[in-house]
């Protein structure tokens, strides 16, 4: 029985370390026999069980060294997920805060005359070109502006708004 055992762990040496799983993979289960035989004194486990510990010990180290490289991998992307989250949020954040600067700038301008929008698509009414109802402190938004030309700066009625974080709807 010995023997067998010493076949099989001779068979399966060369297997990848992530293939010998000391409680199910055959090399596992030769181990565990060779090493009870050995403890029970029997001559051929004794002889060829230092040799294998050998080899049971480099699977295990390069299983952990596996183990640790697979952590380390998911600790930096979840790093980078985390950075990526945060910097989608401080955009966001500056996005509100540009908002909230456009709607002080355009307390002061008079009421605009325009047409009610009837686009039935989800879209922002910030960036509308026409009147919402429910959007009562924005004006609608400038339609030269969004072409990058108006010519009326911070005097113009309509509104200014910019997206800096991407979200937004437009």
């Amino acid at each position: 029985s010995a023997e067998l055992c010493a076949m099989s762990l001779s068979l399966e040496r060369d297997r990848p370390a992530s293939e010998c799983d000391p409680k199910y993979s055959a090399f596992g289960r030769a181990m565990a026999t060779l090493r009870a035989l050995a403890a029970a004194g029997v001559l051929e486990a004794l002889r060829a069980l230092p040799e294998f510990a050998r080899v049971d010990e480099d699977k295990a180290a390069e299983r952990e060294l596996t183990r640790v490289q697979a952590q380390a991998k998911q600790r930096v992307q979840e790093e980078e997920h985390q950075a990526k989250f945060d910097e989608q949020r401080r955009r966001r954040e500056d996005c509100k805060a540009l908002r909230n600067l456009e709607v002080v700038r355009c307390r002061s301008g008079r009421p605009v005359r325009t047409g009610d929008c009837t686009n039935s698509r989800m879209h922002s009414a910030d960036f509308c070109t026409y009147r919402h109802s429910e959007l009562q402190e924005l004006p609608p938004h400038c339609l030269h502006f969004s072409k990058g030309n108006c010519r009326n700066g911070d005097g113009c009625w309509f509104n200014h708004l910019r997206c800096v974080c991407g979200s937004c709807d437009r």
